[in-house]
């Protein structure tokens, strides 16, 4: 059966490169801080100027194995493992400490990652894995048994540190607006763990006419 679908799927394809056309749904899956802030202004573009292609877009910050689930493109950040899949750069996540500066009125600034221990943190849940391993910075300030806060959502932690509850360790993109505004200020700039590398994965080449018209668009448009 999986067969049968397999050859009526290059069948499509074949028929909608010909006939310079393409259409039918490409499905997508982001870790939900890029997706939401990078990815979506970018899909809502793409979409409006292909009226034929659908996107199924999920975010989700749970790991999946791209070569095995149904998604069409998997966009990871961090080292990739060794594996069949086709991998695409697309830019670099940045992740930085920041504060309110009512906050660090209050409470003094850290200087050193140890002095982090004698603060409120707000800590990200990277599920069973704790945030020293999960950033690579030599602190466990973030992890969850040191928390004032601890959630899977970047949006809660950074709302909390804009309130004056805390030390936030989110990427760059998350907390511009509000660096900007003067409503967090960035602290311990030399301690930031190193940048991690975004890539594009897909399982291989031989890609539907939608799909690579998906894929140009992204890699065109983020890299700008």
């Amino acid at each position: 059966c999986l067969r049968i679908l397999e050859h009526i799927s290059e069948a499509e394809n074949n028929i909608q490169t010909y006939a310079g056309r393409p259409k039918g749904t490409v499905r997508i899956n982001c870790p939900v801080t890029f997706g939401s802030i990078i990815l979506a202004p970018i899909i809502t573009d793409f979409l409006n100027s292909n009226d034929d292609i659908n996107i199924d877009l999920v975010l989700d910050n749970n790991l999946i194995d791209p070569l095995h689930d149904h998604f069409d493109l998997v966009i990871r950040i961090g080292e990739l493992a060794d594996s069949e899949l086709i991998a695409r750069p697309i830019g670099e996540y940045e992740m930085i400490f920041c504060a309110s500066p009512d906050y660090l009125e209050k409470n003094t600034i850290p200087d050193t990652l140890e002095s982090l221990m004698n603060h409120s943190c707000l800590g990200f849940r990277y599920g069973d894995i704790q945030a020293h391993r999960a950033l690579g910075i030599d602190s466990v300030a973030f992890n969850k048994q040191h928390v004032r806060l601890a959630s899977n959502s970047g949006q809660v932690l950074k709302t909390a540190a804009i309130k004056h509850t805390g030390i936030l360790l989110q990427p760059r993109m998350l907390v511009k607006d509000a660096l900007e505004n003067g409503l967090l200020v960035e602290i311990l700039q030399e301690y930031a763990p190193t940048p991690m590398g975004v890539n594009l994965l897909y399982k291989t080449k031989k890609l539907p006419l939608k799909t690579r018209m998906v894929i140009e668009y992204l890699l065109a448009t983020i890299k700008r």
